[in-house]
């Protein structure tokens, strides 16, 4: 093969990648004090404790953010996914919310006894500001093409 038809091979093969993967979001961290990933989230976050939010920190934002997003959610839940807590309109350069933070309500873990359900705290970056969202669907629609950056913390929780 001759030097300049492997180069533009190369070439080709490189701006392909680079335009195929473009769009895709950041990977974000996220992470909280409170528990591990994957772990046990303790019951003075849930239902039979003090049902307040914990503590979330987040990395990697993209400097394109214009807001954040958090929505907590159980997909175990007996009639359909539950969101717990959905927040929108964080300032981009936050990078935290503290615990029993006060925005929007928070709705703990409260699952049917001896049921271990998981529950996903996702963190968006989106290239837009949002208002309030009445609920998932709503908030879905809205982020569709918006999402620059997406980080996830799993927790789980079994009610004794």
């Amino acid at each position: 093969m001759h030097p300049r038809t492997s180069m533009r091979l190369v070439l080709g093969t490189l701006c392909f990648s680079a335009t195929a993967f473009a769009g895709a979001p950041a990977k974000m961290t996220v992470m909280s004090s409170a528990f591990a990933p994957n772990a046990a989230i303790p019951d003075e976050y849930t239902c039979t404790g003090s049902d307040v939010s914990p503590q979330l920190t987040w990395t990697n934002v993209p400097v394109t953010a214009k807001s954040i997003a958090v929505l907590v959610e159980d997909p175990d839940a007996t009639h359909g996914t539950k969101v717990h807590w959905l927040v929108t309109g964080i300032d981009p350069v936050t990078n935290a919310l503290a615990r029993d933070a006060g925005v929007q309500r928070y709705e703990g873990p409260c699952p049917p006894a001896g049921a271990v359900h998981r529950y996903h705290f996702d963190v968006y970056a989106l290239d837009i500001t949002l208002p309030a969202a009445r609920d998932r669907t709503q908030f879905m629609t809205a982020i569709s093409g918006h999402v620059v950056g997406h980080g996830e913390l799993i927790g789980t929780y079994q009610k004794k």
